[in-house]
């Protein structure tokens, strides 16, 4: 059934009362953790320990100070024409229309990642694709200051009607891991744990919907710093330059500098499933 949405203008300040509260600029307490002020009243606040971005995409409108719900630390601009829309679902949401369409979080200490990471998101594709499209990254491009990306494709090179999740953790890209989800006209949560302390078959896992779904090897037992380190790039995939970004809708898209374990992931989805 074709979904209703109306952008969000000048009177999308009559949506706030969505379950989420206003963020407090003036109450920052630093890229470690949330205040309750900042964040949902109905999530517990040991979920946002580590948190080091939260991008709720709640914003009325989209510009150079997209809202960072963990500290206020890592605000983000918003690059060709990441719009505010509004969801019947989820809300307040951010609309992307692909292409360098995206958020770039310049880079910090605190979103390089180390020797554990979270990444998560929730995503509303509404094209398939022979492009990745990406969610969040943080890469120069492809081989290259690869830190760690997640990103759905399009099956059979756009020609099916799926979008696949692939996580790519650390230097090269040969670390995707393939899974029929139906990410296409449907809002899925797609949340990567890499810890490099377990062994190598497990040091990422991959959970949709709150679920854990696979484990995809990584050698690695911590995600190197370039010389250069890439900024954040949250709804595109870069490639030299800001491209391969998401057709469709993102909400919550967040890092953590710390790995969730299963019980934790699974009450992240339900503490921001609509």
């Amino acid at each position: 059934m074709p979904r209703v949405r109306a952008a969000v203008l000048a009177i999308a300040v009559m949506f706030a009362g969505c379950g989420r509260l206003d963020f407090d600029a003036e109450s920052g307490v630093g890229s470690d953790g949330a205040p309750a002020d900042m964040a949902d009243a109905s999530i517990d606040p040991s979920l946002l320990q580590g948190c080091e971005l939260w991008m709720k995409l709640d914003d009325a409108v989209f510009g150079t100070d997209v809202i960072d719900s963990c500290g206020g630390d890592n605000e983000g601009v918003a690059n060709s024409g990441v719009t505010a829309a509004v969801d019947p679902v989820r809300g307040r949401v951010a609309e992307m229309f692909g292409g360098s369409s995206c958020i770039i979080v310049p880079d910090a200490p605190s979103l390089r990642g180390g020797s554990a990471l979270t990444l998560s998101a929730w995503v509303y594709a509404t094209a398939v694709t022979p492009e990745s499209y990406g969610l969040i990254a943080k890469r120069t491009t492809n081989l290259v200051d690869n830190a760690y990306a997640s990103f759905i494709w399009g099956a059979n090179f756009g020609a099916g009607t799926p979008n696949h999740a692939y996580v790519d953790i650390v230097g090269v890209d040969n670390r995707g891991e393939e899974m029929t989800e139906p990410f296409l006209n449907n809002w899925k949560q797609l949340t990567t744990v890499y810890d490099g302390s377990l062994p190598v078959p497990q040091r990422v896992a991959i959970y949709i919907d709150g679920q854990f779904k696979t484990f995809v090897a990584e050698d690695a037992a911590s995600i190197p710093v370039p010389m250069t380190p890439p900024d954040v790039a949250i709804g595109c995939l870069p490639l030299n330059g800001l491209i391969q970004g998401l057709v469709g809708y993102l909400d919550d898209a967040v890092i953590w500098s710390r790995s969730l374990s299963a019980a934790e992931v699974s009450a992240w989805y339900d503490a921001t499933k609509r």
